[in-house]
């Protein structure tokens, strides 16, 4: 009997020491692009433009980071967590650094989404890091008009960014800046590719 409550006390120690050695879950999310200035606000007769669908490739599903090494093996690391499903942390900061005079972007959940006269869709490929070295994003992008389903625009996307802070925040700095050369792209693309609404005669002698 005692032998056996030793080894019981010695099996719950063990299960305790294990616990209190367990690493310490780390969670982080994209940062909130810089603050667009006053002359970005769009014109009330631009179009309106809505991101629709953002589709992450399945191995992107899971909130660990991604660190992908030599012979495209993929580590999803369970320690370092993204605080939101990526696909949100995405839309959020696409959502706040998609600002132009020459469209007003609107939000796909609000009620005046109906409004939106084109409709934006992202497909994520690849979107990680190469070990600690840089961070990529591969994926296509295409641009609807939603009144007549016109395919307006469908391209292929290829960045990548080096990280400049060691670790995992570099990383998380890294895939923001990805995120920002593909906002860059889509308002220079899209502004080439729409009508340009100009201000009324009455709205300049405002």
């Amino acid at each position: 009997m005692n032998s056996a409550k030793a080894l019981l006390t010695t099996v719950l120690f063990l299960g305790l020491a294990a616990c209190s050695t367990l690493p310490e879950t780390v969670t982080y999310i994209l940062p909130n692009p810089p603050i667009r200035d006053n002359s970005q606000v769009p014109d009330l007769s631009a179009p309106g433009i809505r991101i629709d669908t953002i589709t992450l490739a399945p191995y992107l599903s899971d909130q660990g980071m991604v660190i992908a090494s030599e012979g495209n093996r993929i580590t999803t690391t369970r320690n370092h967590r993204w605080g939101e499903p990526m696909r949100d942390g995405i839309r959020r900061y696409l959502s706040r650094s998609l600002h132009s005079p020459h469209f007003q972007l609107v939000d796909s959940k609000s009620p005046v989404s109906s409004t939106a006269r084109y409709a934006i869709h992202l497909q994520f490929d690849a979107f990680h890091s190469i070990e600690f070295s840089h961070a990529i994003a591969e994926g296509t992008w295409s641009l609807i008009e939603l009144g007549t389903r016109e395919v307006v625009l469908h391209e292929s996307f290829q960045f990548a960014s080096n990280l400049e802070i060691q670790g995992y925040e570099g990383i998380v700095a890294a895939q923001a800046d990805l995120l920002d050369q593909l906002s860059r792209t889509l308002l220079h693309r899209i502004h080439s590719s729409i009508p340009i609404q100009h201000p009324t005669h009455a709205a300049q002698h405002n």
